[in-house]
């Protein structure tokens, strides 16, 4: 890596608990496997879909952190995403998988570059029955792909992270984004969807200005947008933590 230049791995998620019993043995140790290959990779940086207004709790939530609260239930205290109070548990994936690759590599610090504005209900119910079909192909593709797979997370996460997957999940908003019924309510509302993204990558632009290599571990949805702007923009260059290509 040229000494100005930033790499980023982008590392699309499901959000937790999905089909998976968290605490169990069994996951738990599936998770730990996951987090020790993109260990290897050795980033400087763990970036979560957490909000960066709200670093300073998460600051103190991962300071409190510790490897062994992943087997149980824990909770780190309020923290606020899209406008509503709730927890910050250990059944989230920021946690499970975020802090606890921060914690094994070392890192005093793990940042938020979530920007989770709301997106309109009224367009999204406008555009609704234009994403049915491509939603629909999505899940037919996880499900194939992962009833031949061997039913790990990390089985998992190869299919979030498989380029054919990607590309079915930003088909659906493509497809949002042809509907007009006299206002381009489709491309109104995938600008929303596009401006967010856009949001998270100035706050991923500037968490690169002070380092050399950064993992991103954010919605799957989100890769192929954020994939692209990493390609394009000045000072960073595309990385690969994970499954394939290290």
């Amino acid at each position: 890596t040229e000494a100005d230049m930033t790499e980023v791995a982008i590392v699309g998620t499901f959000h937790f608990p999905d089909r998976f019993d968290i605490f169990s043995e069994k996951t738990q140790k599936e998770i730990g496997d996951f987090v020790g290959e993109m260990a290897k990779w050795r980033p400087d940086a763990v970036a979560i879909e957490l909000p960066k207004r709200e670093q300073k709790k998460l600051d103190a939530f991962y300071q409190s952190f510790s490897a062994k609260d992943t087997a149980a239930l824990h909770s780190y205290g309020k923290i606020t995403t899209y406008g509503h109070e709730g927890e910050l548990t250990t059944l989230n994936e920021a946690v499970q998988v975020g802090f606890r690759l921060a914690k094994k590599l070392g890192h005093p610090q793990i940042y938020g570059i979530d920007e989770d504005m709301e997106l309109s209900d009224e367009l999204a119910a406008m555009v609704g029955d234009a994403v049915e079909k491509p939603f629909a192909a999505l899940m037919r593709y996880q499900e194939e792909r992962y009833d031949r797979s061997e039913k790990t997370v990390g089985a998992l996460y190869r299919i979030h992270n498989d380029p054919e997957f990607l590309a079915l999940d930003h088909a659906m908003y493509l497809s949002m984004n042809a509907v007009n019924k006299g206002n381009y309510e489709g491309a109104r509302l995938a600008a929303q969807w596009y401006e967010r993204n856009l949001k998270i990558f100035s706050n991923l632009q500037n968490l690169c200005e002070t380092k050399e290599r950064v993992l991103v571990l954010i919605g799957s949805s989100h890769a192929t947008i954020l994939k692209e702007l990493v390609h394009g923009c000045p000072g960073m260059e595309s990385g690969s933590a994970f499954p394939e290509g290290r």
